[in-house]
């Protein structure tokens, strides 16, 4: 596959598969998924958390289990949302800017101060190219350490990254509506343990208090995942993500069947489903997720929702 051949490929994916269990120093693969507006599933390790945004530009897992349960929430994820952090911090212009602060320092340590240029991915998009005086550096950057006739080797970057602005944000494939986050968890936690979470951010194991909570979910529910496969099989529930189109309902009305609709993930019933047709095709709804449908169709079938 040529580079031409590579654009729409990753643009037309789901999403990018990247079960890497070593520790990659960056991961290209990556930010080239999401100069396509495409998200990053992948395994924490390497430079991972410090390149995917955890529910924004993809999902950081522990595991396998973890990875399939991650493919369900995908829609909940905006494509050019993805495309607009890449150009945040993946672009040319970024990446010239942390160039000029390598080579500052490079320059200082000509005159013959020690001095320390830093690659800071994570940090925001500042003119100024000195680091700020609380900037903490990424694990996976080395602060590049310059002193008089030290031989520093720079890479260089595939085009890429250096001709990013040519691939511009209409590429970015939707392959389906967004789906808003409809469902709020509240979490109390006593002090001491909100301080402790806050730690593990801080000490770079997580991307924010969000990253924690969902990764101790999904391990809670990979801890049980024996119990939920069970249970799913026992009461015949669809796993992951089912749409219900105008087209598949009206099949059915065409064929006299009705559908018995029972989800474990989200259940979709398309927009443009009116409630007649609805009440006329559908005999149960049962969805343990989301149901996701207009409030007309809602409102229709509620007495065959349980």
């Amino acid at each position: 596959m040529d580079e031409a051949e590579k654009q729409p490929f990753l643009a037309e994916a789901a999403a990018l598969l990247f079960p890497i269990d070593w520790p990659e120093p960056f991961g290209l693969v990556m930010i080239e998924a999401m100069a396509c507006g495409t998200p990053v599933i992948a395994y924490r390790s390497g430079s991972v958390p410090e390149v995917v945004e955890d529910g924004v530009t993809g999902f950081i897992v522990e595991n396998e289990g973890q990875a399939v349960r991650a493919v369900c929430d995908l829609g909940r994820l905006d494509r050019r949302k993805i495309r607009s952090r890449f150009e945040e911090r993946f672009s040319a212009d970024r990446m010239a800017r942390e160039y000029e602060s390598a080579y500052r320092g490079l320059i200082s340590a000509a005159a013959g101060h020690t001095a320390t240029a830093f690659a800071a991915p994570n940090a925001e998009h500042r003119r100024d190219t000195r680091p700020p005086t609380n900037y903490r550096r990424p694990r996976f950057f080395a602060a590049l350490e310059c002193r008089p006739r030290a031989s520093i080797c720079i890479h260089r970057p595939s085009h890429w990254m250096v001709e990013v602005d040519g691939f511009m944000t209409d590429n970015v494939r939707e392959l389906r509506p967004r789906i808003p986050d409809t469902e709020k968890i509240t979490i109390n936690l006593g002090y001491v343990d909100l301080g402790q979470v806050d730690l593990m951010v801080q000490e770079g194991f997580y991307s924010n208090r969000t990253d924690f909570i969902r990764t101790a979910i999904r391990n809670q529910l990979e801890r049980h995942a024996d119990v939920v496969k069970q249970s799913t099989v026992r009461k015949s529930l669809d796993l992951g993500l089912r749409t219900y189109s105008r087209e598949d309902l009206e099949a059915a009305r065409r064929a006299g069947e009705m559908l018995h609709i029972n989800v474990l993930g989200l259940a979709t019933i398309a927009q443009d489903v009116t409630p007649e047709l609805a009440r006329a095709t559908i005999a149960s709804v049962s969805v343990l997720g989301a149901l996701h449908a207009t409030p007309a169709v809602k409102a229709a079938l509620s007495d065959r929702t349980r």
